[in-house]
């Protein structure tokens, strides 16, 4: 079973995707489509309330990432119909 998440790049631009299996030390994500991703960003694991962890990749295929969880984080709240970060 996958759940909606979302990647926060660096640059405020929001990417959907789907976590398809977490741990408490990282997670594997599929993505909606085929993007460059950083070795590091922010994942909102619930993207309505704004709670996220910093992550770096550690493997990448085409839609799928692995990353390992760096730290627990809380960013601005995700306007999800319009797919920006807002305070």
């Amino acid at each position: 079973m996958a759940y909606p998440a979302a990647i926060v790049l660096p640059d405020g631009k929001v990417l959907n995707c789907s976590l398809t299996n977490v741990s408490d030390s990282g997670a594997k994500l599929k993505l909606a489509t085929e993007s460059a991703l950083p070795d590091e960003f922010a994942l909102l694991l619930a993207p309505a309330s704004g709670v996220g962890r910093r992550c770096r990749v550690i493997s990448r295929s085409e839609l799928l990432v692995r990353v390992k969880f760096l730290q627990k984080i809380t960013v601005l709240r995700l306007a999800s119909d319009r797919g920006v970060l807002e305070p």
